[in-house]
């Protein structure tokens, strides 16, 4: 069992040792300010434009077949994208800054989103909103999703925009999935080696305008330590009412792959900034047997020494027994007095 285990400890050694890093030529500048990024005093985790997956903009979308009408006209709306299966289409005024009290939801139009179906069409009759514009139709879903067209209200008033503080202006996710690689890959964690993973920050604009000005930051952290690795992430750019901007990115852990891993994103920019997390635990299954193989013959080496140690020490014993320890048979002659041989 000692040459088992002497085996298994030196190919763990072997596989942090032969592990390769990723490392990019020339990684793009941070987002994140130097100041705010302390030093380091573990391996850094590796991203760059090589491994980033271009970034894209995606959720529910409108199209009017006309954007001038009056009131009473009515209006073909194509709806797509749609995950509800059920859609409200309204007009509503003031951009519909302060929700459905914006719009005119009594003449508000249902509309059932047929799964499997690109396209949708309903016809809206335009009524007036409640409040000058400027004015947009919205769909809303079910499920809180919902996407915007503008459209000019003919003979209806137009008034400066109305925008009450309603908090964050955008909601952020974070997903941290390992990379599934061959067989050697799987040993490889399993002893604990440099890891890939795949980091998807989504960011999603809540309201009925376009924002702009999103900086995304993503930091990475381990348990044992405060130290934070910065995750470099592209500008968003002009995210459009109810789209989500998403970027997927691979990022690799050094070795030791051991312990919980803390990611989070921030969106900062528009609004208040909005944070997520999301924690991943490694668990090197492969590095750990070897490790309690290893405890186990180490256990049993010194079980055998302390054996050997008490037997010798009985043995060492038995030979210095004391020579007046030893029984003298006396001697007798005739009738003189006993005489002690030894």
């Amino acid at each position: 069992m000692g040459m088992l285990a002497r085996a298994v400890a030196a190919g763990a050694l072997a596989a942090f040792v032969v592990a390769p890093l990723h490392v990019d030529a020339a990684p793009p500048p941070s987002t994140v300010p130097p100041s705010t990024v302390p030093p380091s005093t573990v391996p850094s985790a590796t991203s760059g434009e090589d491994s980033a997956a271009a970034p894209e903009q995606t959720g529910p979308a409108i199209r009017l077949d006309r954007t001038e009408v009056r009131a009473g006209e009515p209006v073909i709306v194509t709806m797509s994208s749609f995950t509800s299966q059920q859609v409200t289409v309204a007009v509503c005024g003031n951009l519909a800054k302060r929700g459905s009290e914006d719009c005119n939801m009594p003449q508000a139009q249902s509309e059932r989103v047929r799964p499997g179906e690109p396209e949708t069409l309903t016809q809206l009759f335009i009524e007036p909103p409640p409040v000058a514009c400027p004015c947009i139709v919205r769909a809303l879903g079910t499920n809180g999703e919902f996407a915007i067209a503008p459209i000019d209200l003919l003979d209806h008033p137009v008034e400066p925009i109305v925008s009450p503080d309603l908090g964050a202006l955008v909601e952020v996710e974070l997903d941290a999935q390992r990379v599934e690689t061959n067989l050697s890959g799987r040993i490889r964690t399993g002893l604990g080696a440099a890891t890939a993973h795949s980091v998807t920050v989504s960011v999603r604009n809540i309201t009925t305008e376009p924002l702009a000005n999103v900086v995304v930051r993503a930091r990475v952290s381990h348990r044992l330590g405060d130290d934070l690795t910065a995750v470099r992430f592209d500008v968003p750019g002009p995210i459009e009412p109810g789209q989500t901007w998403s970027q997927t990115i691979e990022v690799e852990l050094p070795a030791p792959y051991v312990g919980q891993f803390t990611w989070s994103a921030s969106a900062a920019g528009a609004g208040p900034t909005v944070d997520a997390t999301y924690v991943t635990d490694a668990v090197p299954a492969i590095l750990y047997t070897f490790l309690a193989v290893l405890v186990l013959d180490i256990a049993v080496l010194l079980v055998r020494a302390i054996l050997r140690m008490r037997r010798r020490s009985g043995r060492s014993r038995r030979r210095r027994r004391p020579a007046e320890q030893q029984t003298v048979e006396p001697i007798v002659l005739d009738d003189r007095e006993p005489v002690g041989v030894g």
